[in-house]
């Protein structure tokens, strides 16, 4: 789906928190350029669902490649708090990398 699409969705689920996710997901992708709108929507997916790890690393990421390491971190952790409240295939899948990403935060 294109921006423009997950964004009609939102017109009528401004809540959810996979489209949020989605459209934060896909202004990443697009780089540095465009950190602030997706910061913006994944900080709104896990506004609308605090369990949404894939969005806690994925701010992670961007905070890291902003320099921003302190908040790196704390999303990074906040993602593997939120591992054991989660069913299968929600982020579980992301503890390695949430730990491998917290291990390279420690060597700064």
């Amino acid at each position: 789906m294109t921006i423009e699409q997950l964004l009609n969705i939102l017109e009528q689920f401004p809540e959810d928190s996979m489209t949020l996710y989605s459209v934060g997901r896909k202004y990443f992708d697009m780089g540095e350029a465009h950190y602030e709108e997706a910061l913006m929507f994944l900080l709104r997916a896990v506004k609308a669902n605090d369990k949404h790890i894939m969005s806690y690393y994925d701010l992670g990421n961007i905070y890291q490649d902003m320099g921003n390491f302190a908040l790196a971190k704390v999303m990074y952790q906040k993602g593997l708090e939120m591992i054991p409240l989660v069913g299968p295939g929600e982020g579980q899948d992301l503890k390695p990398d949430l730990e491998n990403a917290l291990e390279e935060l420690d060597s700064f």
